[in-house]
């Protein structure tokens, strides 16, 4: 059983608008705790009315919202399944 939950802020760019006057944004993050790197990544589509006056935006106005996140290091090897594991899994012998 895994669980997760993230509470981050990142600072996201425009890297287009459409025609429509739809905002593309995005941003990356990377996040490194001794030995373990957490890499965080954005993309979505805004309305430019849902840019507040800070030039922030609220997760729940970003349509298309793809966050990826990538780990690395000894936390993630410690929970990472095994080759043999895995190859059960593939072919269900048991």
């Amino acid at each position: 059983e895994s669980r997760d939950a993230m509470e981050f802020k990142i600072a996201c760019s425009v890297v287009d608008i459409r025609p429509n006057g739809t905002l593309v944004i995005e941003g990356r993050c990377s996040i490194r705790n001794n030995e373990d790197v957490w890499e965080l990544s954005l993309t979505g589509t805004v309305r430019p009315e849902d840019v507040l006056t800070n030039n922030t935006v609220l997760i729940e106005n970003i349509a298309n919202l793809r966050i990826d996140k990538r780990e690395a290091g000894h936390v993630r090897d410690s929970y990472r399944r095994g080759w043999m594991m895995e190859w059960l899994d593939t072919y269900q012998l048991f």
